[in-house]
């Protein structure tokens, strides 16, 4: 029996990561732990998906307590839904709520997000409106 742990190699960082290299490493993780399950799902025809739900919920409820929810549900849409089912891009909707002339017209910007890093931009963008 092989013992735990064995074949885990933890490098750990010389310098201090910043928000975004810590925001961007996670992202990463999630999308290649969500594109693992998928696959596994639908290629492999093993169904995990049961087992890792508890996982994606620890998940998704630290990214709620950590970037409030208007990020968090932006964040895991990118993560989990930014792809439509022929593996087309989708836009996203940006609602305008701080239309400063209230006239009532809902303007909204629809965007086309295809990288983390894009995401992490639009995040801070949004948030200093």
């Amino acid at each position: 029996m092989v013992p735990f742990g064995k074949n885990i190699n933890v490098k750990r960082r010389n310098d201090e990561p910043t928000e975004k290299e810590v925001f961007l490493d996670i992202l990463l993780a999630l999308e290649d732990c969500w594109k693992r399950t998928n696959h596994l799902e639908s290629e492999v025809d093993l169904g995990i998906s049961s087992y890792d739900e508890t996982f994606y919920l620890i998940i998704e409820n630290l990214i709620y307590i950590h970037y409030g929810e208007w990020k968090g549900d932006l964040i895991l849409w990118w993560v989990f839904e930014r792809f439509g089912e022929n593996g087309e891009l989708l836009p996203i909707t940006i609602d305008d709520e701080d239309d400063e002339d209230d006239d009532g017209d809902g303007e909204s910007e629809e965007i086309i997000i295809t990288t983390s890093e894009e995401l992490w931009d639009l995040l801070k963008k949004i948030e200093l409106k």
